[in-house]
């Protein structure tokens, strides 16, 4: 049993809420109920991601404010806790990388691999319950490395934290977090390039995934989302061009998080040093107008703020400002600081702007990174 496991046992003394029921035929692993809201630690830069260790009498414990009766019963049980976000993406990379090389060995057995990558997922949707901030440390975490086992991790954190905000999804977050683990372990197979291939060779990988996932023995849920995570609701997509209700909820969100991944990878790998962080929130969104469900899309809005950190935005007094925090909830209302004030000068002291305090000043726009408007 893991932490993930007790929490879906214990769910109901967690949450009064009931559980979101799982179609009969697609209930092979029950949904992760929520966590009630705590206070949300900070995230910092890489190097400093580690949470500091809270003395209590929870060995492992890093999380001030998580259910003290969950972590005594995990104490009890001889349960593993995830230690913190940097220790846990950091594992499940290498767990990951370890159930690809398996599962692309012809000559290995595939005993235990699903059940590894839902436990990843699991360990996922516990830190997303305690500090929904993880879902945002992604961007420390896109490298050109193990570029396939990046994405899907990254698109994992995206999809779970998504899943949790949209009710009319036919799978649990858990389900949909182990779909996106896998989603593109056909690219793998095929040997091609993540961000590169050719559109007509690319488009095997669904049907390649598939064939290993079968192999793998996934649960239905997960093999459901990941055949359709590049269907469209416009008909645009493929393999099968499926159009409107035809295509999952839940397979559609998947393919939001994967789109956005990618999008903010190129985003942070081809800017040069000291220019602006391209929106890419915003160009997510302009490519999944009127192709995914605009519910979906809202709530994206909402979870990742449309102004994204290190985005140069322009105010209504003119001031130029970088974008340097979030407002839950408010997400055209960011924290900004002064780059250049309306007057063109720049502050001799930092100045920080909360726009959700301040109500006689918003965002009128980004700025690209020449200078001029976005």
């Amino acid at each position: 049993m893991r932490l993930s496991d007790l929490i879906r046992e214990g769910g109901q003394s967690l949450d009064p809420k009931e559980e979101k029921a799982v179609p009969p035929e697609r209930a092979d692993a029950a949904p992760v109920p929520p966590v009630p809201p705590v206070d949300k630690p900070g995230t910092q830069p890489e190097e400093e991601l580690r949470v500091p260790p809270v003395q209590r009498d929870v060995p492992g414990a890093v999380y001030d404010s998580a259910p003290k009766a969950i972590y005594e019963a995990a104490r009890q049980l001889e349960i593993p806790i995830p230690h913190n976000a940097q220790l846990t993406v950091r594992e499940a990379r290498k767990a990951l990388s370890d159930v690809f090389a398996k599962a692309l060995d012809p000559a290995a057995k595939m005993d235990g691999l699903s059940a590894t990558v839902r436990n990843i997922a699991g360990d996922f949707s516990v830190i997303l319950a305690l500090d929904s901030n993880f879902a945002r440390m992604i961007q420390h975490h896109t490298s050109a490395e193990d570029r396939i086992i990046s994405h899907s991790i990254n698109s994992a954190v995206i999809a779970i934290n998504l899943a949790r905000d949209i009710d009319k999804a036919e799978y649990s977050p858990h389900d949909i977090g182990t779909a996106a683990l896998l989603h593109d372990i056909g690219v793998a197979a095929l040997g091609l390039d993540l961000d590169k291939a050719e559109k007509p060779k690319f488009a095997e990988h669904v049907a390649k995934g598939i064939e290993i996932l079968d192999q793998m023995q996934v649960p239905e849920a997960v093999r459901a989302v990941v055949a359709q995570h590049h269907e469209r609701i416009d008909g645009s997509g493929y393999p099968d061009a499926l159009e409107g209700g035809q295509v999952l909820v839940s397979s559609q969100i998947l393919a939001l998080a994967e789109s956005f991944e990618r999008i903010m990878f190129h985003s942070l790998s081809d800017k040069e040093e000291g220019e602006g962080a391209e929106n890419y929130v915003q160009t997510a969104l302009a490519e999944s107008r009127k192709k995914l469900d605009p519910d979906i899309l809202r709530a994206f809005i909402g979870l990742r703020g449309f102004y994204p950190d290190g985005t140069m935005v322009e105010l209504t007094n003119r001031s130029v400002c970088l974008v340097i925090g979030q407002n839950e909830g408010f997400p055209l209302r960011p924290v900004v600081q002064v780059v250049v004030d309306g007057a063109g000068n720049h502050p001799d002291e930092a100045k920080v702007i909360d726009l959700r305090t301040t109500k006689t000043l918003s965002v009128m726009g980004t700025v690209s990174q020449n200078g001029g408007p976005a």
